[in-house]
């Protein structure tokens, strides 16, 4: 019983230690995760640049298969006076060819 004990006393200071190196390494710009993409010339929390993958924005429906998608990384198409936007650049073709067919 003492070994168990000792043992998960052992695990609750390696996580100590884990999630102080995390919030030290934050400070400091190192962090453990994945690295963060950003366009040139962008630096970390510039409010005038905010990244669009982060902001939270109203989703746009996707007219062929019914996918909610950004407007900031959807593939856009005019199609007859209004903005069209798609998941992706199959799902365009696909809609622009059945509307060819109704239309023919």
């Amino acid at each position: 019983m003492g070994l168990l004990i000792r043992l998960l006393q052992v695990l609750i200071v390696l996580w100590l230690i884990r999630v102080l190196w995390r919030t030290v390494a934050g400070w400091f710009g190192a962090s453990g995760g994945s690295p963060q993409v950003r366009e040139e010339g962008q630096r970390r929390g510039d409010p005038a640049r905010p990244d669009p993958r982060l902001s939270p924005r109203e989703l746009v429906k996707d007219p062929q298969c019914g996918t909610y998608v950004s407007p900031e990384v959807s593939i856009r198409t005019l199609f007859r006076g209004r903005e069209l936007h798609f998941c992706s650049r199959e799902c365009e073709q696909q809609f622009l060819r059945t509307q060819s067919e109704q239309s023919a």
